[in-house]
């Protein structure tokens, strides 16, 4: 359809249509009243559909652009009907856009870029932090993401590990991930659970009962893997949930935070 759209010279009389032939005649080579009838129904079908798109739109370019082709569409309607001698139906009543709707479009398309630019001023603000920060050193990127950089680092620790840091009533890691402190999901829950498994000597590994942190679900936390034994009891103790690897020392960290968060949130 399009190659042949594009075959026909710029200067001819072309419609776009549904219909070559429609109903009881579509055996017959050429098209008879009952496809036109179609067409033209087809046309003003659109006609509204394009009125509609004017009244809801918010953007001023929208609606300038629906009103647009609902004056083209009628153009083509009054031209179909010509051509082929037909009666013209009533078409739908194409509105004028007023001055005081135009001044509010006007106004939401400026309020709109300017949102715009600021997403954008601070996207880019955020990726120039983050090539700063990939320069640094190991030290000195831990150190600036602590101190609440909104960079991501995936393997900042060279090892593998990921590091915590509390923000307000959530636990972030240096992957990207935020959990709540409190909730049954919570970061104050497990944090519980983890240190009644590392003061009974009680590794965990995920086995009918589940433990979950956010939309994590935790694998495993346990002492650190050796290529002697399958449980090391002289190696550190290490959280697994999700993408996640966190020691525990990493954990204890920030632990007087949660349970400082956990402390003041009536609920818990």
């Amino acid at each position: 359809m399009s190659s042949a759209s594009s075959a026909v010279p710029l200067d001819a009389i072309k419609f776009s249509v549904p219909y070559v032939t429609y109903g009881q005649n579509s055996r017959n080579e050429k098209p008879d009243t009952e496809t036109h009838k179609a067409n033209l129904t087809d046309i003003i079908e659109r006609i509204e559909e394009s009125i509609k798109q004017s009244n809801s739109a918010k953007s001023l370019y929208r609606v300038e652009s629906a009103l647009s082709s609902a004056r083209a569409l009628a153009s083509q309607a009054k031209q179909y009907a010509v051509l082929f001698g037909l009666k013209l139906p009533k078409l739908p009543a194409i509105p004028v856009l007023k001055q005081d709707r135009r001044e509010k479009l006007t106004a939401f398309d400026a309020e709109r870029q300017s949102r715009t630019d600021a997403r954008t001023a601070a996207r880019a603000a955020q990726w120039e932090e983050q090539r700063r920060l990939d320069a640094l050193s190991r030290e000195e990127k831990i150190a600036a993401w602590r101190a609440g950089s909104s960079a991501r680092f995936w393997n900042m620790t060279g090892d593998g590990f990921a590091i915590l840091r509390v923000t307000g009533s959530n636990v972030e890691t240096s992957m990207g991930v935020s959990v709540p402190i409190n909730g049954l999901a919570g970061a104050g829950r497990l944090l519980r659970f983890l240190t009644a498994c590392k003061n009974a000597n009680r590794p965990y590994r995920r086995n009918g009962h589940t433990e979950h942190i956010g939309n994590f679900t935790v694998e495993s936390f346990q002492p650190l893997l050796d290529d002697k034994a399958d449980v090391s009891p002289t190696g550190e103790w290490i959280l697994i949930a999700g993408c996640h690897r966190i020691k525990w020392s990493e954990v204890l960290s920030i632990s007087s935070e949660v349970l400082a968060a956990i402390k003041t949130t009536p609920e818990n």
